[in-house]
């Protein structure tokens, strides 16, 4: 296991853009900024100076991007406008690099508060003027689904400490009946299933244990008899949507069961760790046309019946998805170390 990580951290620190940052999904133009944020999250959480070293480098540069725009949160690259995923995941990264409380840290926290709608989540964009300008589109037309509350985007802000008390309502009113939470920018479910666990344990485990006893329901019935999540897009395994499954499991360890599945499941994960250190690019995200107000909120769709207003946007450089394994491999070794 101690292998398998350093040579996925070894991997994410060589791959670092001409500027210091990550960046991947190109639509055209790649992420910088979210994918550093979330990137750099995961490389100081892992008690291993090399990464930390490395996370200091990038934050560096990330943390002095948009300080004089008159908002202080993040977007998706330099040239969208800053949105609330963004900037959660860059204050995630503030308070991994021992910033709470610093300037620039409540910059970032006060504009993610402007998101939360008056339904108790989190819309990504509230910046109408510049999400418009950044599509070219018209004053008649219809962008309010970019504009709308989205579960993917309120469960990953859900985790701050400073926001777990103001969104875990939403989330709460907002699991679907079958144990999972919905999605708009990403067309695995899990990715939000996974924030919106973790959030309501830091909330109370015990409080929630019907909640979060649905959702890991959910989770092994995705499973099944296998040892990975498939889906349309990877019907032989996703990395990605395994290892954040793995995640969720190491977080609530609910049961002996979930200890022999969690070896089965962290045994495929490094089955299938490539030479380089990374994992199949297997993260996809959602491009949807703004004015819908829903993606994936009831399950994944079809191959065959993606809808065409949709585009599908992979993590090409793979930097995404081997970040979300690392972290879940983290999380386990820590689990079975202790």
């Amino acid at each position: 296991m101690k292998k398998v990580i350093q040579n996925a951290i070894t991997f994410l620190i060589n791959s670092r853009n001409s500027e210091g940052l990550w960046s991947d999904f190109r639509v055209p133009r790649e992420s910088d900024e979210w994918v550093s944020a979330y990137i750099g999250n995961i490389l100081a959480s892992a008690e291993n100076e090399e990464a930390m070293i490395m996370a200091r480098k990038a934050w560096d540069i990330f943390g002095s991007r948009n300080v004089f725009t008159g908002n202080g949160g993040w977007g998706y690259n330099r040239f969208a406008p800053e949105d609330a995923d963004s900037t959660a995941w860059g204050i995630k990264f503030a308070l991994k690099m021992g910033l709470k409380g610093k300037l620039r840290t409540k910059m970032a926290e006060n504009f993610l508060l402007k998101h939360v709608t008056s339904d108790g989540g989190l819309a990504t964009y509230i910046l109408e003027k510049d999400v418009r300008k950044l599509l070219h589109s018209l004053p008649e037309d219809d962008i309010s689904g970019w504009m709308g509350t989205h579960p993917c985007i309120t469960a990953a802000a859900a985790v701050l400490p400073s926001f777990n008390e103001i969104l875990v309502p939403y989330l709460i009113d907002n699991q679907l009946a079958d144990g999972s939470w919905g999605a708009y920018w990403c067309s695995d479910t899990i990715y939000t299933t996974a924030y919106a666990v973790e959030a309501l344990i830091i909330n109370g485990k015990e409080k929630h244990r019907s909640s979060i006893d649905k959702a890991m329901e959910w989770i092994v019935d995705k499973f099944g008899y296998k040892n990975y999540f498939s889906n349309n897009l990877f019907p032989f395994g996703s990395p990605f949507a395994t290892a954040l499954a793995l995640r969720s499991m190491a977080l609530t360890n609910i049961s002996e069961i979930f200890l022999k599945k969690m070896e089965e499941v962290s045994n495929w994960l490094i089955d299938r760790q490539q030479e380089n250190g990374s994992w199949q690019a297997s993260t996809t995200m959602l491009f949807p046309k703004p004015s819908m107000k829903t993606t994936y909120n009831f399950g994944e769709m079809a191959k065959s019946e993606l809808h065409p207003n949709i585009l599908i946007i992979l993590d090409q450089n793979s930097l995404f998805t081997t970040a979300t394994v690392l972290d879940s491999l983290l999380y386990y070794n820590k689990l079975i170390s202790t």
